[in-house]
């Protein structure tokens, strides 16, 4: 328990703080781990990547053929990565 007879309020916070360190040993707590940067690869949608964008799929579909807009067929699935899109956001221009 905290001693409360301190001239210094210095002091006082110095025992506070000691007692609030006790209290967190004592809590026995395991560290939560973050991801690091080995995260999996967001892969967007056509229908994803058109409002991504604020675009129609139509023009997603344009953009994919002439090239544009990288696309990953994964079976008859048609994806797009997000890093990719970001990272190329400036070569996504709307047509004229």
């Amino acid at each position: 328990m905290l001693k409360t007879n301190f001239q210094n309020p210095f002091e006082v916070l110095d025992a506070r703080f000691d007692e609030i360190k006790s209290l967190i040993i004592g809590l026995n707590f395991k560290p939560i781990l973050v991801p690091t940067s080995h995260e999996p690869e967001r892969l967007l949608t056509k229908k994803e990547l058109a409002k991504f964008l604020g675009i129609s799929e139509v023009s997603v579909w344009s953009r994919m053929k002439d090239g544009s807009i990288k696309s990953y067929k994964i079976g008859n699935l048609v994806r797009f990565k997000q890093s990719e899109i970001l990272s190329n956001l400036h070569q996504i221009q709307r047509k004229k």
